[in-house]
């Protein structure tokens, strides 16, 4: 489920909503946050996520347009790398020099999340 202010595929919005972007190739799947992912956004970024894991391929999620993540944000990429190791799919993060980047940095999971710096 969407909540209010959140959109998926739109404009984020301007106080404090998610964006949700994907875009599956043969390859796979690309599930783009942008805005802000907060506990009012979990649940719609947590319903892409699954979605895109069910498809076939790798998932990549790109937090690099994220202003804030919170401590619930985190821990939804968390379990999302979880699911995807106990199902043997690769799961690629970016987090970009922003929101998410500092926080991943900070908390020391660069390498658990096996993030990626770059938006590409």
């Amino acid at each position: 489920m969407v909540a209010a202010a959140d959109t998926v595929g739109g404009q984020a919005v301007p106080d404090g909503g998610l964006r949700i972007d994907v875009a599956s190739s043969p390859e796979g799947s690309r599930v783009e946050l942008a805005g802000d992912l907060d506990l009012a956004g979990v649940a719609a970024a947590d319903a892409a996520i699954r979605d895109a894991m069910a498809r076939p391929g790798d998932v990549t999620i790109d937090l690099s347009r994220l202003e804030f993540i919170g401590s619930e944000g985190i821990r939804l990429v968390l379990l999302a790398c979880e699911r995807a190791e106990a199902d043997g799919h690769a799961l690629r993060v970016v987090a970009g020099d922003g929101a998410a980047g500092r926080l991943i940095g900070i908390l020391g999971l660069v390498e658990r999340l096996g993030v990626d710096g770059s938006a590409g």
